[in-house]
């Protein structure tokens, strides 16, 4: 009697422990599985993004569409622009406002006025979107990344020496018109290049300390061409920050035939004709489809978690970044001439 009484207990012992061994398993089994399946959703996510140039359509920012669809397919993005028909900064604001409410994943802006859009930008940070800046510097507080054309102190120093150049002196009169009057990425080389040339040509003569806006339009930078030049009859030399403005000035130095060294930001195939003929002496800039792809790049790693490091190679581009702080800098500039416009299609 004993005997059985002590089987039965063991027995019983066995059978218990058989249970809590596959309970547990089963258990452990469900959490696998529960992580398993959420890595596959997280990893399968279609990121919703959303480019906000300065204004669209231009010829800047289409060609930056180019890229940004591009980037849409290599990585698996839902991709778009949002952008205002005309350079209005309070139209950009209203853009961040809607998409904080369609609550997407993240919003890439070319800020017009960054001031405008730093507390609309952090709004959207709050409402845990991603925010970055492109081409157009933005108060660091209310972005995660920056993502810059070029070296900025560079590039603003390369073209003032192009424009001693081309004008046979440093000691002329010029002038250097931008976009908007407060657009931050011309505000940057506007200010780099007075300090340049206060330190390198110290007889230049800078005709306006304020820098000139053409908003964007050629007719009007065609206009302030002319209306320069009839108050300074001395003025030798221009430079036209953006690239809406640059076929204009070329335009009035053509029809007026000026006695004017023009250099600018451009795109080679607006600037193609001023380049043939003299009236452009140098447009320059960077490829606007890899600006936007290296920003949909990084957006894509940040909203993945993955790590973004100095010196990373930018996949399908073979170029690589530079990274100081939250600002990443993805390559350089190309110099147009009348000689190499015809190799470019953008």
């Amino acid at each position: 009697m004993k005997k059985s009484l002590l089987w039965l207990v063991v027995l019983a012992l066995c059978m218990s422990m058989i249970v809590a061994f596959a309970t547990g398993g089963c258990k452990k089994t469900e959490e696998v599985a529960e992580k398993e399946e959420a890595s596959a959703e997280e990893s399968t996510k279609i990121w919703e993004i959303v480019d906000i140039p300065k204004l669209a359509p231009h010829p800047y920012f289409d060609r930056g569409l180019v890229g940004l669809k591009r980037a849409a397919e290599d990585f698996g993005l839902n991709a778009v622009q949002n952008g205002s028909v005309d350079a209005d900064s309070v139209a950009q604001v209203g853009i961040v406002n809607d998409l904080i409410a369609k609550e997407v994943d993240a919003i890439l802006a070319c800020a017009l006025d960054p001031n405008a859009l730093v507390p609309v930008l952090k709004r959207a940070m709050d409402a845990g979107i991603l925010t970055m800046a492109y081409s157009s510097p933005v108060e660091e507080s209310a972005i995660t990344w920056d993502v810059r054309s070029l070296d900025d102190q560079e590039y603003a120093e390369h073209m003032l020496d192009k424009l001693v150049e081309f004008m046979g002196s440093d000691s002329a009169e010029y002038v250097i018109l931008t976009g908007q009057i407060d657009t931050p990425d011309h505000l940057v080389w506007f200010n780099y290049m007075k300090d340049y040339a206060a330190d390198k040509y110290p007889n230049l003569k800078l005709i306006s300390d304020v820098n000139i806006p053409h908003e964007e339009k050629a007719e009007r930078a065609y206009a302030i061409t002319l209306d320069l030049v009839k108050t300074y009859p001395n003025l030798k030399g221009v430079i036209c920050l953006g690239s809406g403005g640059v076929p204009g000035v070329a335009l009035a130095v053509e029809e007026k035939d000026l006695d004017l060294a023009v250099v600018g930001t451009g795109t080679p195939e607006a600037c193609a004709r001023g380049l043939k003929n003299g009236s452009l002496s140098l447009a320059s800039l960077w490829d606007p489809a890899n600006i936007s792809y290296v920003t949909a790049w990084v957006a894509y790693m940040t909203l993945e978690g993955k790590e973004i490091t100095d010196g990373m190679e930018v996949p399908n581009l073979g170029s690589n970044i530079k990274i100081n702080g939250k600002i990443i800098i993805p390559g350089s500039y190309t110099d147009f001439t009348a000689e190499n416009v015809d190799d470019y299609n953008f």
